[in-house]
C-alpha cells in the first residue's frame, strides 16, 4: 500500500466510507493527508446559558435533572389535525403538493 492506493481498496472498513469520501474528493490516501476542513467549530468555550444571545452557536453545560417517560395515543383527531397543519402549512408557504 502506497499514498496512490485507492482508499476502496484498501480494506473493509474503508470500503465502508469510501462513497461519502469520494463526494468530498478524496480518492487515495493522499487525497486524504491533504485534504483540509473547510471549517472548524471550537467545542472548547463553554457559556453560561443567562449569557447566550439569540443566534449566537455556543456550547452550553448542564445536568439533567429529571426524566420522565410519557407514552401517548394517537387518536384520529390527532392524524385529522397534522393533515390540516400540513394543508395549511403548504398554503402559507405556496406549495401545490402539501407531504
Amino acid at each position: 500500500m502506497n499514498l496512490q492506493t485507492p482508499i476502496r481498496t484498501a480494506g473493509r472498513v474503508f470500503k465502508l466510507f469510501s462513497r461519502r469520501l469520494e463526494k468530498l474528493g478524496i480518492k487515495t490516501f493522499e487525497d486524504f493527508l491533504y485534504h483540509i476542513p473547510a471549517r472548524y467549530d471550537d467545542y472548547s468555550l463553554i457559556s453560561k446559558i443567562n449569557r447566550v444571545q439569540p443566534g449566537e452557536i455556543v456550547t452550553i453545560q448542564g445536568t439533567v435533572s429529571q426524566i420522565t417517560n410519557e407514552l401517548r395515543k394517537i387518536s384520529k383527531d390527532c392524524k385529522k389535525q397534522k393533515s390540516q397543519m400540513k394543508l395549511e402549512r403548504s398554503k402559507l408557504f405556496g406549495l401545490t403538493n402539501p407531504t
